[in-house]
């Protein structure tokens, strides 16, 4: 597919709890703002669009009982009926909105995921046999979707306790577009 040459604007697709951090496991215990400030502000300042991508987890289920869930691993989700045909309509619909914005002349910059995370994790999840290297069930259907519509871009997949690494891949893949 044949995208324009000059875009109008710029985009990164963020995970929702980075602009909505109420979205986190857990975060009815306790909520973790601080990582996303400097992504935020970024982002800002370079004038990048933020178009945040559906929470899976959250949007399963009834929404309150989504934003009261304890954090689970990628074994629970895979065993849990319907979540993996629910994150395939969910990549379906962002693959198809992210193509519409391109097709709209919106340069789509990079997707950050969130390290760890059994649903938008880019590289790294943990598992009950340790860390693999491997994305999340939700962002692994996403690059397919996107990859079988011939839609490339940069995944950063960022650590939410340390990361400035993520930050800096970020920067990287702006200042070069």
């Amino acid at each position: 597919m044949e995208m324009k040459a000059t875009y109008k604007r710029r985009a990164v697709f963020v995970p929702y709890c980075m602009v909505a951090p109420g979205f986190q496991a857990n975060s009815h215990i306790q909520c973790n703002y601080e990582w996303r400030k400097e992504f935020i502000n970024f982002l800002l300042e370079e004038e990048i669009d933020m178009i945040p991508f559906s929470c899976v987890e959250a949007s399963f289920a009834i929404l309150a009982d989504g934003l009261l869930r304890d954090k689970h691993g990628i074994d629970y989700y895979q065993k849990l009926t319907g979540f993996c045909e629910h994150c395939d309509d969910v990549a379906s619909q962002e693959a198809d909105r992210l193509m519409q914005m391109m097709k709209a002349g919106i340069q789509i910059v990079a997707i950050l995921g969130i390290e760890h995370s059994p649903s938008c994790a880019v590289n790294y999840l943990y598992t009950h046999n340790g860390t693999q290297k491997r994305a999340g069930i939700f962002m692994q259907l996403l690059i397919e979707k996107l990859q079988k519509r011939g839609i490339t871009t940069n995944y950063i997949g960022i650590n939410r306790k340390y990361p400035k690494k993520a930050l800096l891949r970020l920067k990287e893949c702006i200042c070069n577009n």
